[in-house]
């Protein structure tokens, strides 16, 4: 029995395979670029990103005979999203936690809604 880890960061991500007694038996990693621009947007290319998520998957899982993965087990940024059209395809890059483009909506939403209240429902 084979498992493979993956763990998609803020810039690469990396893939692990043990075997059921934890022993290591591969691991890769790649990096990949953060885009930032002017206005304050931080995003990730959701192409470039899982490109290189398949190419860690592919090189451990080319380590391990025979070439069977029996579970995955993932981490990932739990805020970065890409929106998906009707072809399957990446209709924008993906947001990350530093992207302060959208403040100025943000101040003024805050201020209509209240930031007592924000913090009341979110914390």
């Amino acid at each position: 029995m084979n498992y493979l880890g993956m763990d998609i960061c803020f810039s690469g991500c990396k893939s692990l395979v043990v075997d059921e007694n934890g022993k290591q038996l591969a691991i890769a990693q790649r990096e990949y670029n953060v885009y930032y621009s002017g206005d304050g947007s931080a995003t990730l290319n959701s192409n470039e990103v899982i490109g290189k998520c398949f190419e860690v998957i592919k090189e451990c899982s080319n380590h391990i005979m025979p070439n069977i993965i029996n579970g995955i087990g993932i981490s990932s940024q739990g805020e970065a999203f890409t929106a998906i059209g009707n072809n399957d395809e990446a209709l924008c890059d993906a947001m990350v936690s530093s992207d302060i483009s959208s403040e100025s909506f943000i101040k003024d939403w805050t201020r209509s809604f209240g930031k007592e209240k924000l913090s009341l429902l979110t914390d």
